[in-house]
């Protein structure tokens, strides 16, 4: 559950913390004709947005925020818990998400594989009930696992690759590596 409230913070909960004289990163896309959409899986999280070519430059920087200097804004907080409530609420009845359910009824609850999209139970009250704070778990969350040995980037343009090359260079060098802060 905290892999899923980590995407939903990253994407929603990084605003205008870094003053930009326009948007946030989900304002610039709209205004600019684009879309964005992450999704966490047992294994992974992946981010993907897509832009016009000549805003991709203004819509990189922003997004590279999110991995190299999150803002996990905690008045988004309970709008992102809502959010995770709703969907999984929406996978109740889901079968396959039942049977993958019921085989993990026997699973080692220690092994790393394990599914749970979280919801606001999980989230707050299982949370709050060991004593923890759900921003500074967000947090250590993020910087534990959020390397940049972990992750991938594919950036897609009309530039040509030494010019994409380059700014995905520029944007994403500030990734933390293992062992950095």
């Amino acid at each position: 559950g905290l892999a899923h409230f980590c995407e939903h913070m990253v994407l929603h909960g990084t605003m205008s913390a870094y003053n930009y004289t326009d948007k946030s990163f989900p304002e610039f896309l709209k205004q600019h004709g684009g879309s964005h959409n992450g999704v966490t899986t047992m294994l992974q999280t992946c981010f993907a947005f897509d832009v016009p070519a000549e805003h991709l430059e203004g819509a990189l920087r922003r997004f590279a925020r999110f991995f190299t200097a999150p803002y996990f804004h905690p008045g988004s907080a309970q709008q992102e818990i809502q959010a995770i409530e709703s969907e999984h609420n929406t996978h109740l009845q889901n079968d396959f998400r039942r049977q993958w359910a019921t085989l993990l009824l026997d699973a080692n609850p220690r092994h790393p594989y394990h599914w749970g999209s979280g919801c606001r139970r999980t989230l707050e009250n299982k949370v709050l009930a060991k004593g923890y704070n759900l921003h500074r778990a967000l947090q250590d969350f993020h910087a534990t696992h959020y390397k940049a040995e972990s992750m991938t980037l594919a950036v897609v343009g009309t530039q040509n690759v030494a010019d994409l090359a380059a700014l995905a260079l520029c944007c994403f060098s500030g990734v933390p590596a293992r062992g950095a802060g």
